[in-house]
């Protein structure tokens, strides 16, 4: 969307509301990908890894 100006996943879901709800949840599996970096500024990478791992 925001290299062309078109909102594919409005399109796909055929409105806003729908899209806003896919952006969510989207954006919120973005932040859960991002947990094992921001753990491993506290509990160090090979930790973080590991507790990646055991909740598989």
């Amino acid at each position: 969307m925001g290299l062309i100006g078109l909102d594919v996943i409005g399109t796909v879901f055929g409105g806003a509301t729908p899209a806003r709800l896919a952006y969510v949840i989207i954006g919120l599996a973005a932040i859960w990908q991002l947990m094992p970096g921001f753990q491993s500024l506290t509990v160090g990478e090979v930790d973080a890894e590991r507790h990646l791992r055991h909740h598989s």
